[in-house]
């Protein structure tokens, strides 16, 4: 119950930027976040894209996910870093991925924010390049953690949709 009224009062400063995230995972640390935008269509198979982060402070291993209605989805692996920095005091969290799949070199680069990951995908087929935006929603589960750091309140929050772990310093 405590939790859950915490979280009602943080989560619109979350969304608003005025709490920062914590872009960069500690040392030795292991964070996953999932972003997505499938949708089950009726009498289809799932259609959408889903992109999940293994971060390893600055380190990141990726997989992005394709769902084009078919039963089995399209799976491209990458691996990037992470970069932190602060534009008027509101930490930036950006990522540079690349790898290759069946199709080719695949490039993506974009922004985490609280609720979203917005990028940009760029491959190459053939001799052509294809590039598309991306903007996927925060999925949130047991499995699935983004940690965010919350220093003015001493807390520690566990995704934008609740939270696990908190230690108070200033009560």
């Amino acid at each position: 119950m405590l939790r859950n009224l915490l979280l009602a009062a943080l989560l619109p400063c979350l969304c608003d930027g005025a709490i920062d995230a914590q872009c960069i995972p500690p040392q030795r640390s292991l964070r996953t976040e999932t972003f997505s935008t499938i949708k089950e269509v009726s009498g289809q198979d799932p259609s959408g894209s889903e992109l999940q982060l293994e971060e390893q402070s600055e380190r990141v291993v990726a997989t992005l996910t394709d769902y084009r209605g078919s039963p089995v989805p399209v799976k491209t692996k990458l691996q990037g870093n992470l970069e932190e920095s602060k534009v008027e005091g509101t930490t930036i969290c950006k990522v540079r991925l690349s790898g290759q799949d069946r199709r080719g070199p695949v490039k993506i680069e974009g922004e985490i924010t609280p609720t979203r990951f917005l990028g940009m995908v760029r491959r190459r087929i053939g001799k052509d390049v294809i590039s598309f935006r991306l903007s996927l929603g925060r999925q949130l589960g047991d499995d699935r953690v983004a940690r965010w750091s919350i220093p003015s309140l001493g807390l520690s929050t566990h995704s934008a949709a609740r939270v696990t772990d908190y230690r108070a310093t200033d009560y």
